[in-house]
């Protein structure tokens, strides 16, 4: 009986040593050395990985010191993690494991869960948010999440709105938390920052890994408390994926500017862009050329856009010289004095307008009449031009830069498919950014900003209109999308073709079944193949069929809300609602379109087609209004 008990005191006592030492290991080495492991299995080294449960086994031979049994420990784990994640997708929520893409991702999927599950506990994979916000009010887990990780603020409201929720996120927040959330002001103090440098943390850090540069933790201190006292940086409105890549060019501009980076590091950064999805990465990489002052001529937008671009080249223009010049150039068509046409003018003078924006007020009438006696020669001024485009050029500034911003005049284009501005309401409710980011998961081939596909869209409800005699896409397609897509037919064929019919495939079906899942659909707006036919587009681009079947089932769904019309077959709904001619004015980011009436129009107007549309982030303006003119068209 003694040795019986002797025994089972010592099996205890070695139970007792192991389960101290394996505490020991977890608590000390092992999840360092588990970090290592899983980062060198995955390619993205952001990844937020959470575990359940997870079965290994782990041989140990010769007593091993605590670091081996630590290393193989955590060897086993990683190698575990890592054929889970095989198993069940790179980016994929499990039973056992799950993967996502960075931690924004993370707290972006919380906060969904948290927005469409009415559980009384939070999933497991919450992992450490879970006991903070168990018991909780919506609005007030939803802010702890926010205050996990402070600096991801602005790309997590990003994922939201990618994701189509953030308008809900909102809404559940409540208005105090959202005007709190909003308020540049209001977060200087506030929970959501520290301060204003804090709040700018994140772009400084996306700017030194989009330049690929090494800076110790001194360094970034140093660079956070120089920058915004060094360019009168704002804070962006994260709403806006144009504003968070500003941001980022302006952070990547001054890392520059300190000496931490050179201009060839800022050209290499340009092919890196588009790893940073939660900005316009077209922009983002449109703006990191621009140091190497390429200027593009030719083709009347391309000019307009090289223009812009420059204009966001560190010009301090505060009584908007520049913008009242472009303004001027793309308002006049007709000739403007000694011959010289619009597209002429914008040539020559878009590097004087660029030179005259750094001058001081006082000085820039001075410059110009230097200039335009000969006694002087202004800079930016094209080699070889001739006396009469001197004056031409010279006369124009000269009258502008006199002239109010407050009498800044309007941008207005005749364009032969203006009506097909009424369908992006349709884009917008279907909220065709989330939608493609949906169908890129399994179809990698379609692009991250939905731009070409809403071109393609736009082409094919306008018709034969949307494409001019010499290949450019109509004025009204190119004002409502901006730069976001493509801005002639070669252009946008050969964008097709890259995505090809599968990835279509895959779109087609994602909104079908979002089509399909909204309530305001008529029951009747199911689509054939006569509706189909009427989508085929413009003869010259040669649009998918599944392109057009696309557009027709959008078309069916926006048609739902025409009491009356429900059913009309696509062909009847374009010829008396969408294709038609009109004007559309642009003045500061807000456009409004100007069409001659239809007896459609009272169904418009009721169904709220004709209400001021604003748009999601990835469209260029703020504000898109309807007028109804007879005199149009």
């Amino acid at each position: 009986m003694t040795t019986m008990q002797s025994t089972g005191g010592r099996a205890r006592q070695v139970h007792h040593d192991l389960a101290a030492r394996i505490d020991r290991i977890a608590q000390r080495g092992l999840p360092e050395r588990l970090a290592k492991h899983v980062a060198d299995r995955m390619s993205g080294g952001d990844a937020v990985v959470m575990v359940r449960e997870l079965k290994v086994r782990c041989r140990l031979v010769n007593q091993p010191s605590d670091i081996k049994l630590s290393d193989a420990w955590a060897k086993s784990l990683a190698d575990g993690i890592s054929g889970a994640i095989e198993k069940h997708g790179s980016s994929a929520i499990s039973d056992d494991v799950c993967v996502f893409s960075d931690r924004a991702e993370w707290l972006a999927a919380c906060i969904c869960a948290l927005l469409t599950s009415a559980a009384a506990s939070p999933p497991w994979w919450f992992g450490p948010l879970a006991g903070a916000v168990a018991g909780k009010s919506t609005a007030e887990a939803l802010l702890l999440i926010l205050e996990y990780d402070s600096s991801k603020v602005m790309p997590v409201l990003a994922r939201l709105d990618g994701k189509g929720v953030l308008e809900r996120f909102l809404d559940a927040l409540g208005p105090a938390a959202s005007r709190e959330l909003l308020s540049s002001e209001a977060r200087a103090g506030s929970k959501f920052g520290a301060d204003r440098r804090n709040r700018l943390r994140p772009f400084l850090a996306a700017a030194i890994e989009l330049l690929d540069i090494s800076c110790t933790p001194g360094d970034v201190e140093a660079l956070l408390a120089a920058w915004p006292t060094h360019a009168n940086v704002d804070e962006p409105d994260w709403r806006s994926r144009s504003a968070l890549a500003d941001a980022m060019l302006d952070a990547s501009r001054f890392v520059v500017s300190a000496g931490r980076a050179d201009h060839n590091q800022m050209t290499a950064a340009a092919e890196r862009s588009s790893r940073f999805q939660w900005v316009d990465t077209d922009r983002l990489r449109q703006g990191l050329l621009v140091h190497e002052e390429r200027r593009e001529t030719g083709d009347l937008s391309s000019i307009i856009k090289a223009f812009q671009s420059s204009l966001d080249d560190s010009v301090r223009d505060p009584d908007r010289l520049a913008l009242r010049v472009l303004s001027r150039f793309a308002r006049d068509n007709s000739d403007l004095g000694e011959g010289q046409n619009a597209r002429t003018l914008i040539q020559l003078a878009a590097p004087l307008v660029l030179h005259l924006a750094r001058l001081p007020p006082q000085k820039r009438s001075s410059a110009l009449r230097a200039c335009a006696n000969g006694s002087a020669h202004l800079q930016g001024l094209e080699p070889g031009t001739t006396e009469k485009q001197r004056a031409s050029v010279v006369s124009l500034l000269e009258a502008i830069a006199g002239e109010p911003a407050q009498r800044l005049p309007q941008l207005v284009s005749e364009c032969g498919c203006a009506g097909v501005a009424v369908m992006l309401r349709a884009l917008v409710d279907i909220n065709l950014s989330a939608v493609v980011a949906t169908a890129r998961l399994t179809a990698p081939s379609l692009p991250d900003n939905p731009g070409i596909v809403a071109t393609a869209l736009l082409c094919a409800w306008a018709g034969p209109a949307s494409i001019g005699p010499d290949g450019t896409l109509d004025d009204a397609i190119l004002m409502l999308l901006g730069n976001h897509g493509p801005r002639n037919a070669g252009e946008l064929s050969a964008a097709l073709a890259e995505i090809g019919t599968a990835a279509f495939d895959t779109l087609a079906d994602v909104i079908d079944r979002k089509v399909t899942s909204k309530k305001s659909v008529a029951a009747g707006s199911e689509v054939g193949q006569a509706d189909i036919d009427a989508l085929a587009g413009p003869s010259i681009l040669g649009l998918d069929p599944v392109i057009s079947r696309i557009a027709a089932r959008l078309l069916a769904s926006w048609s739902g809300w025409l009491q009356g019309f429900e059913g009309s077959s696509s062909a009847w709904l374009l010829e008396n609602a969408v294709r038609r001619r009109g004007q559309i004015a642009v003045e500061a980011d807000r456009l409004s379109v100007i069409l001659p009436p239809l007896p459609m129009d009272i169904l418009l107007r009721r169904a709220g087609y004709l209400d001021p549309l604003v748009p999601h982030g990835w469209l260029p303006w703020r504000q898109l209004t309807f007028q109804l003119d007879n005199g149009t068209g």
